[in-house]
């Protein structure tokens, strides 16, 4: 990861090779920690095209 400047964009790709190891919850934690703590907005995508539960996380509608 590199140090994040006034202006810059960031891009934090969270992955592993085997499911239930805490993909969700780490991408979810490192987005809210930078959306609180850095004061700056955060886009978090759930690229997970076979079983995407990020919505479940917020509590949102998988549909939009």
């Amino acid at each position: 990861m590199r140090e994040q400047t006034t202006k810059a964009t960031m891009v934090v790709m969270v992955a592993s090779a085997l499911p239930q190891e805490g993909k969700t919850l780490t991408a979810v934690n490192l987005a809210l920690t930078f959306s609180q703590s850095c004061r700056r907005r955060v886009l978090l995508i759930d690229a997970d095209l076979r079983r995407p539960t990020i919505h479940d996380v917020f509590g949102v509608s998988k549909a939009p």
